[in-house]
């Protein structure tokens, strides 16, 4: 369990990253929030993070293209 301090942290880390250029106009799929929610509240470290967000979008991109 972390505490309020660094999970409020890490929300303002992400809705930072969100805004930025890069991912302007970008909108989280509720898969990916839901992903992000376990890292905010410590249940997933930063790798395993960033490492289900890229399987999520290369399913995501493999569906997609599928059609």
């Amino acid at each position: 369990m972390i505490d309020a301090a660094t999970e409020a942290q890490r929300r303002r880390n992400w809705q930072f990253a969100c805004n930025s250029s890069a991912l302007s106009g970008f909108e989280t799929p509720p898969e990916m929030h839901a992903i992000v929610e376990r890292y905010f509240k410590d249940e997933i470290s930063l790798t395993e993070t960033i490492e289900a967000l890229r399987k999520f979008n290369s399913q995501r991109y493999l569906s997609i293209n599928a059609e």
